[in-house]
C-alpha cells in the first residue's frame, strides 16, 4: 500500500524480499498435506485471473527492486504455472526461464494486448500505450 500511495519503491523491499520464504515454507506445508485435504490449496494456487495479476505484480516488483536472479528463478518455480499461459510463459522466459515450456494461447483474453506488445519490439510502446489507454475496457 506504501508504493500504491506514492511512497519510494525502495520502502517495500523487505516485504518483497520476504515473500519467497514465506511462499516456500508455504508450498513445502501444502505438498505434506493429505489428498483429500489437498484439492482445497489448489483454490490459491491455481491460475485464475486475480492470482495471475498478483504472480505479475510479484514479479515486476521482484525485477523493479532489483532482486537477483535467483530469487525470480526461484518465485518463477514456485508458481506452478509454465505452460499455461501464452503471456506468463513470456515473461517467464525474458526473466530468464529459458527451458520452460511455453503455451500458445493467452488465458485472459483482456490480456492479448500486452502479449501483441510483447510479440512486436518495434511497435511495443504505442501497444502498451494501447493497452493502458484502454484498460477500463478490458478489466
Amino acid at each position: 500500500m506504501r508504493y500504491s500511495r506514492g511512497d519510494d519503491i525502495e520502502s517495500i523491499k523487505g516485504e518483497v524480499r520476504s515473500l519467497l520464504p514465506v511462499r516456500e515454507k508455504m508450498t513445502k506445508h501444502s505438498d505434506l498435506l493429505e489428498t483429500g485435504e489437498g484439492s482445497y490449496r489448489f483454490q490459491f494456487e491455481d491460475i485464475r485471473q486475480d492470482h495471475f495479476v498478483h504472480w505479475l505484480w510479484w514479479l515486476a516488483f521482484a525485477l523493479s527492486l532489483d532482486m537477483g536472479r535467483e530469487y525470480i528463478q526461484r518465485s518463477l518455480k514456485l508458481l506452478r504455472n509454465a505452460g499455461k499461459d501464452e503471456l506468463f510463459d513470456a515473461i517467464a522466459v525474458a526473466l530468464g526461464d529459458a527451458g520452460r515450456p511455453v503455451s500458445t494461447e493467452v488465458l485472459y483474453r483482456q490480456y492479448l494486448p500486452l502479449m501483441e506488445a510483447i510479440a512486436s519490439p518495434s511497435g511495443r510502446p504505442g501497444l502498451v500505450k494501447e493497452f493502458l489507454d484502454g484498460w477500463p475496457r478490458w478489466s
